[in-house]
């Protein structure tokens, strides 16, 4: 029931690593613009591609060491009040090219006098359309709704945006892309891999998933935008709700939830917190909580324990664990008798006018 889901999934290694094989090419008109540098950037879009804008504005802001700033095309109005189009780069994202919201906000900006460059998986998208340059999500066509090989092509193509766009600004050096490129080069090998291993973990594992009532997703680092786009494909997938918080956040307040029966997916993504997340797996697993582990650090193996391979940096674990959680969303609907090949609505978007 879900076949074209999973075949999109096993697409993405391949997609990766033609991107990366491919990207002067794909590049060519980002790298020829006439862009002058800024003192900000502001990235745009609605559901994956406002995680995946998150997940990449974090990652622009380290390397190019000016403020990069995520939001959803709804709630810019106290920005266009405030920036000057002369120093700030817009980046517009929609993988279909069609959300209404996106393209007004592209407009209204470009009204103002700010520069946009749309990023879509389609040339021709109303999206696609309106800026003053488009880049493409180079990952093909994707008909389903819940966004997987569209998902990771966009944080790895906003990725290399950023990169290219430093070393135009002489904010990046090439051992930094070289860096980008050996990490990645980790993912896409361990992929098919991990890819594997997953199926197996979430076919031992699809009853118990299938019967969860909630989902309770933990991070740290950059996993952080790894488990909120994971609890939005469970969301998506099995019609259950799914919480995604940062490591520090849960242990405020959240960590009152723990009881026998709730669902915790940990993702332990970098080494300043895995010893701590370690206590709180076991802790709440010995309070009676079904708990997952899925990580590429070092960690003691387990039924409970999905090990992956690759990077160990946790930007990386959107092209590692979020392989594990896309599968997690098929075995899981599968299990249920849930067809997310196609919308559980047939009208909504029209009805809500969200795609144009």
């Amino acid at each position: 029931m879900a076949q074209k889901m999973m075949e999109y999934i096993k697409e993405q290694p391949a997609i990766w690593a033609r991107m990366a094989e491919e990207r002067e090419e794909i590049f060519r008109e980002l790298r020829e613009c006439d862009l002058n540098p800024v003192k900000r950037i502001l990235i745009i879009g609605s559901g994956s591609s406002y995680i995946a804008a998150m997940a990449a504005a974090d990652f622009m802001e380290k390397i190019l060491g000016i403020e990069t700033t995520a939001a959803v095309p709804t709630r810019l109005s106290g920005f266009i009040k405030v920036l000057k189009p002369e120093d700030t780069l817009v980046i517009a994202v929609s993988q279909s090219g069609k959300s209404t919201s996106t393209i007004s906000a592209v407009k209204e900006w470009r009204e103002h006098g700010f520069t946009v460059i749309t990023v879509t998986a389609d040339l021709k998208s109303p999206v696609a359309l309106q800026g003053n340059l488009h880049q493409l999500i180079a990952c093909g066509e994707e008909t389903v709704g819940p966004k997987t090989k569209g998902m990771t092509g966009t944080v790895l193509t906003l990725s290399f945006m950023g990169l290219i766009l430093g070393q135009r600004w002489n904010r990046v050096e090439e051992d930094q892309f070289t860096h980008f490129l050996y990490e990645l080069n980790k993912s896409i090998k361990a992929a098919p891999s991990n890819i594997e291993i997953s199926m197996e973990f979430c076919k031992r594992n699809e009853d118990l998933l299938a019967s969860m009532q909630h989902f309770t997703l933990i991070s740290e680092e950059e996993g952080y935008y790894t488990v909120q786009e994971g609890a939005l494909k469970i969301l998506e997938t099995l019609y259950v709700p799914a919480s995604a918080y940062e490591f520090e956040e849960y242990l405020h307040g959240i960590n009152n939830t723990i009881e026998p029966g709730l669902c915790n997916l940990f993702l332990p993504a970098g080494s300043n917190n895995s010893e701590r997340m370690a206590v709180l797996e076991r802790y709440s697993r010995e309070k009676g909580c079904i708990n997952f582990v899925i990580t590429s650090l070092d960690w003691e193996s387990g039924s409970h324990v999905l090990n992956l391979s690759g990077s160990k940096e946790p930007y990386f674990s959107m092209f590692q664990a979020l392989l594990a959680f896309q599968i997690m969303s098929v075995y899981g609907s599968e299990r249920k008798c849930i067809e997310c090949d196609t919308p559980k609505f047939h009208d909504f978007y029209r009805v809500m006018n969200t795609k144009a």
